[in-house]
């Protein structure tokens, strides 16, 4: 294991054993879901991650085009919306806040403290808190790295306004 610093944390990662692990996996969550945010997510995936990310991912042997879950959860107006997701890696927390805390009456919320602001468009952090992990993550010590972005919406079609 390494230990890498990255803006508030400190981790102890494998990033060796990460690489093979995606090299395991055969497509990420836009590609496997397919759903019209899904293919919109894929059509903006290079644009999503500021270059700051993609030095990490690379240094931590992430795979940025097998992230292991992506979703949209808020409009931001006709031309963009919120999309939130994860990559697994094999390491841990060494030092650094969760990105997620616990609710007094159960459940998680975001920590405001675990998470790091990079541009207005991009939010992360990491958790030991996992969810989704594939089965090549599932025999090792798996760190989940959390993030959220304004993601534009590059499909002609969208899906339709709710009543």
């Amino acid at each position: 294991m390494e230990t890498l610093r990255f803006r508030r944390w400190e981790l102890r990662c494998d990033a060796a054993a990460t690489r093979a692990a995606y090299e395991a996996t055969e497509i990420g969550w836009a590609e496997y879901c397919g759903c019209v945010h899904c293919r919109n997510f894929h059509l903006a995936r290079d644009s999503v991650y500021p270059a700051e990310v993609v030095g990490l991912l690379e240094r931590l042997g992430i795979d940025r085009t097998k992230e292991t879950e992506v979703y949209p959860y808020q409009e931001i107006d006709e031309a963009s919306a919120w999309y939130a997701g994860h990559f697994h890696l094999v390491g841990e927390i060494a030092s650094g806040p969760d990105f997620w805390t616990e609710q007094p009456g159960g459940g998680l919320r975001t920590n405001p403290e675990g998470v790091e602001v990079l541009t207005d468009e991009f939010r992360m952090g990491f958790t030991p808190r996992l969810t989704q992990v594939r089965r090549p993550f599932t025999s090792q010590g798996t760190l989940q790295l959390e993030w959220v972005a304004a993601v534009p919406w590059l499909l002609e079609r969208r899906m339709p306004k709710r009543m």
